[in-house]
């Protein structure tokens, strides 16, 4: 028994006050200090879906366990509906070991055109880490995070040699269970994965598990902005495009005008962090220059996306000082200070 939800209401007349709480987090103050997720849910066919899961387990469908009819594991059938559309959003439901769930993070993972994250407590599954390698092999920018590198068949050294990924050593244990899936770009079909799920062969065969795949910009801008803090922490220093919106009816909104943002921290050392923002697609170059005014090094140059894009900095073998970062756009050129205090 590995899940991890609630269900409220779910049983009333009232079809307005259900509500679905799950992620990874256990019900437990040993986790107080792990790293963990949870997504609350309002929705009435969703609850309901939940409480067919629950009693499956219970045996019964009123207030008395039923121990002779109660079904966990393998013994489960494949008996909720898996679609659902929730304030716009598509939402996808899959129950472990019924309802060969690996197959559909699998196929979302294969939909990852830009970038792919994931932050796992466990990583046992080559077939899930040999799709995050093709998705990278043929463009996504691919990073994870993985606490139990050393459980049996733990893909974590295949995953390192071929994407960034780090062993996640430090602080309390990261429990997540998420993958997210091109976050940056509403064109290109946003994904959250989440739930208790870890992408493991006990996940997919034995433990009942429960996983939520949940298509929509802001959640999986929500993650992503949480898989960085946790990368920025282990000493990733990346690139990360974070899309720009005010609200769900702004969602096609963009910054109107080209702007270069002062480097937080500054003064800084060794990491600072350098955002700029675009109203529209277009080639970017950003470079860094000494008081001299010498170019030591390139920050950015490509094809930056439409809203904010996110620079980590690490200023390896560079002495202190003053430094220069120049942002050019077509005829757009902004230079702001930033000083290296080691």
């Amino acid at each position: 028994m590995h899940n991890k939800f609630f269900v409220f209401d779910g049983r009333d007349t009232d079809v307005t006050n259900d509500w679905v709480w799950t992620g990874s987090w256990n019900v437990s103050g040993d986790e107080s200090g792990w790293l963990n997720n949870v997504v609350e849910i309002n929705d009435y066919a969703l609850a309901q879906a939940y409480t067919k899961e629950f009693e499956e387990m219970w045996g019964s469908n009123t207030d008395s366990p039923n121990s002779s009819a109660a079904k966990f594991g393998p013994a489960k059938s494949d008996n909720t509906p898996h679609f659902f559309t929730i304030g716009g959003r598509e939402v996808q439901l899959y129950f472990s070991p019924s309802d060969q769930t690996n197959s559909k993070i699998k196929n979302t993972l294969s939909t990852a055109d830009s970038s792919l994250f994931f932050a796992l407590l466990s990583f046992t599954r080559s077939d899930l880490a040999s799709e995050i390698v093709a998705r990278k092999n043929n463009g996504a920018v691919a990073r994870g995070i993985i606490d139990n590198v050393n459980d049996s068949g733990s893909q974590y050294l295949f995953l390192k040699s071929n994407i960034e990924a780090f062993d996640h050593n430090i602080g309390g244990t990261l429990h997540h269970k998420y993958g997210v899936v091109d976050a940056s770009y509403p064109s290109s079909n946003p994904f959250v994965i989440t739930g208790s799920h870890n992408w493991s062969n006990a996940a997919e065969n034995d433990n009942d598990e429960n996983t939520l795949i949940i298509k929509d910009i802001f959640i999986a801008n929500q993650f992503m902005q949480e898989f960085k803090r946790r990368y920025n922490d282990l000493g990733g220093t990346g690139t990360f495009v974070v899309p720009t919106y005010v609200s769900v009816k702004d969602e096609n909104l963009a910054p109107t005008n080209i702007q270069l943002y002062q480097n937080f921290p500054n003064p800084f050392n060794p990491v600072t962090t350098i955002t700029f923002t675009m109203p529209t697609e277009k080639f970017v170059s950003l470079s860094l220059f000494n008081s001299l005014g010498q170019n030591v090094k390139t920050l950015f140059e490509g094809e930056a996306q439409p809203g904010k894009t996110v620079i980590d900095f690490k200023a390896d073998g560079l002495p202190s000082g003053v430094y220069y970062y120049q942002i050019t756009a077509g005829d757009f050129h902004s230079t702001k200070k930033m000083i290296l205090m080691k």
